[in-house]
């Protein structure tokens, strides 16, 4: 399938979502034990503030005290504040953890816990993005879908490639400007997949919530490229036998008088059927390059160079992300 825009990459929604099923199904049990740890510390801490919010309500009721209230204010956000903390450190954690799978190295629960170095960078990025996402709620909705689409690869740039704030917002903005509509809409079916299991009492998030990551991590994988990256796509169909000799039932000859002639008595036996030749179908050729286009060949070491700028990137990649030219010929 065309994965081109221009020189820019096309949404695959469809692939990218059963790739990252896929991917989920290969490790179910990290990701459901991962799921159920991210849970545990946002929802833990959202019931400790529902019964603060009941205890102060009592107290000021019973004292009529202005302070109370004030204290109420104070903890509540002191607690949102720390399990919006946690919840963006164990999200790295999940990305680390989704790319590590992507690359076939082994994972386990204590992934979650190793994206503490990039920390400070993912915080930024969250709380650059989730400004920018309140600003769009707040011109009519429509533009906080857009910042949605278009940096939906903020935090995987900067988990994965340890880029800056800076430069991966201006990475994921470039990468999807080619088909920024069906980024929004890419991004949108994700988040709904991902808060789906909420629908089942909570407790399907813990199957949903990890598909975030793993379809987020699949489209990465197309869109910048990763080095050893698995493909996690369902196993072709087997080709069709259609021209391919009779089995061996059908390979003695069968005579006109042991012929019963079903389903009709004038049909001719099976062995007048099967008798005759076998037309191999034709060999694809390779495709031709158009004239003048150099081809682009692997390196030695698992490397393509851009043939427009030089740039050296991982095989798997299917643009530049220096020029933005296409890596996939025709």
């Amino acid at each position: 399938m065309d994965n081109t825009i221009g020189t820019l990459p096309k949404v695959r929604l469809g692939e990218w979502i059963s790739e990252g099923w896929n991917m989920f199904a290969a490790e179910w049990k990290v990701w459901v034990l991962d799921a159920l740890i991210m849970s545990l510390v946002t929802v833990v801490p959202i019931i400790g503030i529902y019964v603060l919010v009941l205890f102060f309500a009592a107290t000021a009721a019973g004292s009529g005290g202005a302070g109370v209230g004030m204290l109420m204010l104070a903890v509540i956000a002191m607690v949102i504040v720390l399990i919006a903390f946690l919840a963006t450190y164990l999200a790295g954690g999940m990305y680390h953890t989704a790319f590590k799978q992507l690359r076939g190295e082994p994972i386990s629960t204590s992934d979650l816990f190793s994206a503490g170095d990039r920390l400070p960078a993912v915080l930024g990025a969250s709380i650059i993005v989730g400004i920018l996402s309140i600003i769009g709620a707040m011109l009519c909705i429509i533009p906080a879908f857009i910042v949605a689409g278009a940096l939906f690869f903020t935090i995987p740039l900067v988990v994965e490639r340890r880029m800056s704030v800076r430069d991966a917002i201006q990475a994921s903005r470039d990468v999807t400007r080619g088909d920024l509509f069906m980024f929004v809409l890419f991004a949108f079916i994700v988040s709904l997949i991902a808060q789906a299991g909420s629908y089942l009492c909570y407790v399907g998030l813990l199957i949903t919530w990890p598909l975030h990551y793993t379809i987020a991590a699949i489209a990465y994988r197309d869109c910048f490229g990763v080095d050893g990256a698995r493909s996690f796509a369902s196993k072709a169909a087997p080709p069709n036998t259609y021209g391919a000799p009779p089995p061996a039932a059908y390979a003695a000859p069968v005579t006109p008088e042991q012929w019963t002639g079903y389903p009709s008595a004038d049909a001719p036996p099976p062995s007048a059927v099967y008798s005759q030749p076998v037309i191999e179908p034709p060999q694809p050729t390779a495709p031709q390059l158009p004239v003048g286009t150099a081809p682009i060949k692997p390196q030695p070491t698992g490397r393509v160079i851009c043939p427009a700028c030089n740039a050296e990137l991982p095989d798997t990649a299917r643009f530049c992300a220096r020029c933005g030219r296409s890596l996939v010929e025709y």
